[in-house]
């Protein structure tokens, strides 16, 4: 029987078709997907995501127990409501989950997980305890719902139903949460990729991004002791210079950049449309000997080759001795050529092919590119000799 979501009663109530989602019971749609996907694109949507498992890690031992269990150390997370992702590792540093991690006081913490992994976290949590005594407890929350809100409208959506909520939660920045009454508010995202490892650098320089290159402009964020430390005086206000004079239409452009950052969701978007593309293609390394392994995070995304264990196996050993890493090219170019997708390999002699999408990447295109990854690699793996000419002439060979 599949497991259901303290929500089912209200999905089978407007009408979704509901499926089987990894042994639960979850809503597809509700009619029309199009309708659906302009709706979130356009206003916002709601998600039940209640099959994932949030877990309550408390005692005066929490902060330790989590530190030994995660890659990333929790010691960082000094403010109420910050939020860390990071991966559930093995002994031997294996990676189990990758899950978000919530700081609410050094006592307690709130921890989500997959769906698919849950039993096995909460058995490895379990078993991690035991094993070193920790003076913690480990409550999982399937008494809980879980609803993720997107699009450009989210937060006004959720303060026209919560109007009471919006002082406790219109502060909030990406990757923090807050408690209010018997609701627990989190954003999800971040602004700079280094902010997924809990990093905290002195200087940060963005520059093409706050125009996408329509026009020259810059900036460079920095630490509140580096900037103390440099601009402390009036005659050191001068101290970091630039090659381009400031201008209005270079400010407008940036101005402009974060207004749509920020009103349209787009680092929201990008979380949850790097989500699905992972989701969408990691079943490729069991449907493909040729794909080894499937990664990314956000938008960051890339796909790993390796010699096959059967068929194929000395064609991949031709070309790999004409140019290690040549097969991506059998992918990267006809990517390009029949399907109009730009892509590229990760780096020199690697088998790595990865993709930048922008961040107004839609699940159309999420799923175009998916179906024709797939194509692309059906053909290549047989590698047909046109293909193989076609690939070498593209990288410079043949």
């Amino acid at each position: 029987m599949l497991k259901q979501t303290p929500l089912n009663a209200v999905h089978r109530a407007l009408n979704a078709r509901l499926v089987d989602f990894g042994g639960w019971e979850m809503p597809l749609h509700y009619g029309s997907q199009i309708e659906e996907h302009h709706r979130v694109r356009k206003d916002a949507g709601m998600f039940d995501v209640s099959h994932m498992l949030a877990l309550n890690v408390d005692g005066e031992g929490a902060q330790t127990f989590l530190r030994q269990l995660l890659a990333n150390n929790v010691d960082r997370l000094m403010i109420p409501g910050k939020a860390l992702y990071s991966c559930m590792l093995n002994d031997s540093g294996g990676i189990l989950d990758d899950l978000i991690v919530y700081f609410l006081d050094p006592r307690h913490f709130r921890v989500v997980v997959n769906a698919a992994t849950a039993d096995k976290d909460l058995a490895w949590m379990f078993s991690q305890r035991a094993r070193t005594a920790a003076a913690v407890t480990v409550t999982p929350r399937r008494d809980l719902a879980m609803i993720a809100v997107q699009g450009p409208a989210a937060r006004a959506k959720v303060w026209r139903a919560l109007p009471l909520s919006k002082p406790a939660t219109g502060a909030l920045g990406p990757f923090f949460a807050a408690e209010w009454g018997a609701f627990f508010f989190g954003r999800t995202g971040a602004m700079f990729a280094f902010e997924h490892w809990g990093l905290e650098p002195d200087l940060v320089p963005v520059a093409k991004s706050l125009s996408g290159g329509y026009v020259p402009v810059g900036a460079l964020l920095m630490s509140r002791a580096v900037h103390e430390a440099v601009f402390d005086s009036m005659e050191n206000a001068f101290s970091h210079g630039s090659t381009f004079a400031p201008n209005e239409l270079a400010m407008a452009a940036g101005l402009a950049t974060l207004h749509e950052l920020d009103e349209e969701g787009l680092v929201e978007r990008s979380a949850r449309l790097g989500a699905k593309l992972l989701e969408l293609t990691q079943p490729l390394v069991d449907e493909f000997e040729v794909v080894h392994d499937v990664r990314g995070l956000g938008l960051m995304w890339a796909i790993e080759f390796g010699e096959p264990e059967k068929a194929g196996r000395r064609s991949w050993r031709m070309i790999e001795r004409m140019q290690p890493g040549l097969f991506a090219q059998l992918v990267v170019a006809p990517l390009f050529a029949k399907h109009k997708i730009l892509s590229q390999v990760a780096g020199h002699r690697m088998a790595v092919l990865k993709a930048l999408p922008p961040l107004v990447v839609s699940d159309e295109d999420v799923d175009y590119f998916v179906d024709a990854l797939s194509a692309t690699i059906k053909r290549a793996q047989r590698m047909p000799s046109s293909l193989t000419r076609f690939a070498l002439t593209a990288a410079g060979i043949g």
